[in-house]
């Protein structure tokens, strides 16, 4: 039996110089920036996992490498961080993940107690002017167990 010759095959411009073809990369979609939310979550998600541990520096040139996007955004995901108290911006040296102080640790186990508890004020003083300040050392007490493990143990 006769082999069959192989059929043609079509040739480059640069294998038929006997050069080789350039390598490209699959056609496909170039992947979307994410946005500032997504950016946000990523990073509150990594300081709360302690993949960034308490004194970190969170370097914008280097967060903006990571994710693809301009300093801009990454200087409002810092913005955001530091209105939670997680990250904590210092003029002229950059942000760090914050490192709770032992007052403010006091202040989260207080407010723990209070709600854990049912606190009688709590409870049935529903004014404005008595849950406000609840409300304020609630959301400062949650940027401190994002930022430090020593308040992730039950009271």
């Amino acid at each position: 039996m006769s082999a069959r010759p192989a059929a043609p095959t079509a040739r480059s411009k640069e294998q038929v110089a006997g050069r080789r073809a350039p390598v490209r990369a699959p056609s496909a979609e170039p992947a979307r920036p994410l946005s500032v939310d997504a950016i946000h979550q990523r990073v509150w998600l990594a300081i709360v996992e302690h993949r960034l541990p308490p004194g970190t520096k969170l370097g914008e040139e280097r967060l903006a490498k990571a994710f693809g996007v301009s300093r801009t955004q990454i200087r409002q995901v810092i913005e955001r961080l530091a209105h939670d108290s997680i990250v904590t911006v210092h003029a002229n040296r950059g942000a760090f993940v914050s490192s709770p102080t032992v007052e403010e640790a006091r202040e989260v186990f207080v407010a723990r107690r209070l709600i854990e508890h049912g606190h009688p004020l709590i409870v049935h003083d529903t004014r404005a002017s008595a849950v406000q300040p609840l409300v304020r050392l609630g959301a400062r007490a949650a940027g401190m167990f994002a930022a430090s493990p020593y308040f992730l143990t039950p009271l």
